[in-house]
């Protein structure tokens, strides 16, 4: 493994003319990592800085229609399916789910 590979990474977007929607682009954690409740820290650690700074009631991401376990874990974070994007991924190409959390 390459020692600059960061280990556990999230990269998420709130836009400054609409402080009221966030885009999560990606989260990446190494095997070792996985299952030990890490992904949903970042998660919470995001949304509990978020909601400091800004007043989230949407946040947004794109999943692999394929990828069951990621699906999983976002739904246990309460996002939900809200619909799909046609071809977004290449390599190989595949739809994305739209999920979004609604925060009250």
């Amino acid at each position: 493994e390459d020692e600059n590979q960061t280990e556990t990474e999230m990269n998420a977007e709130t836009s400054e003319k609409a402080k009221t929607e966030a885009e999560i682009y990606n989260i990446a954690l190494s095997d070792q990592y996985r299952r030990k409740n890490i992904g949903s820290m970042l998660l919470n650690t995001f949304f509990t800085i978020a909601a400091r700074r800004f007043r989230l009631t949407k946040t947004f991401l794109e999943v692999r229609e394929s990828n069951n376990s990621a699906i999983r874990f976002y739904k246990k974070n309460k996002f939900r399916i809200v619909g799909k994007r046609p071809d977004f991924y290449t390599n190989p190409a595949e739809n994305a789910l739209l999920m979004c959390r609604f925060e009250p």
